[in-house]
């Protein structure tokens, strides 16, 4: 399991360096914006980066996602495999999935204008009602 092992990595004597790289390498392809997320995912203290990743290491997704009642938009940089998208609609059958383009990772940051679309496609009909007091 791949995060079990990277929060163990990030624990570590080097996980300072792990973290950077790791963060580094998730894609982002405009070299300042890299830079910036870098710098500010690592502004996280260490134990806490390490406890995070941990715990996603442990998350069982298939309860909240198989309650949730609202709809689920994958994003993505790429086709891929088809095997996460398959696991996820085991768990919940009717997610939408989006593909962004010149992106990486951090789709929000590098094309804002293609996630804002695809939230406001997938969210159309949503009627939210909360308790009145």
């Amino acid at each position: 399991m791949f995060f079990h092992g990277f929060a163990e990595e990030l624990a570590g004597s080097d996980g300072e360096e792990v973290r950077r790289a790791y963060v580094h390498d998730t894609g982002a392809r405009d070299p300042e914006i890299a830079r910036w997320i870098v710098d500010l995912i690592c502004a996280v203290p260490q134990h806490a980066a390490a406890a995070v990743i941990h715990g996603v290491s442990v998350w069982n997704r298939s309860g909240p996602l198989a309650r949730c009642a609202l709809p689920v938009l994958l994003l993505r940089t790429d086709l891929g495999t088809d095997s996460d998208v398959m696991q996820l609609r085991d768990i919940k059958p009717d997610p939408e999935v989006g593909i962004t383009v010149g992106a990486g990772h951090f789709h929000q940051l590098e094309v804002p204008e293609q996630v804002n679309a695809m939230i406001e496609r997938v969210s159309r009909g949503i009627a939210l009602s909360f308790p009145t007091t």
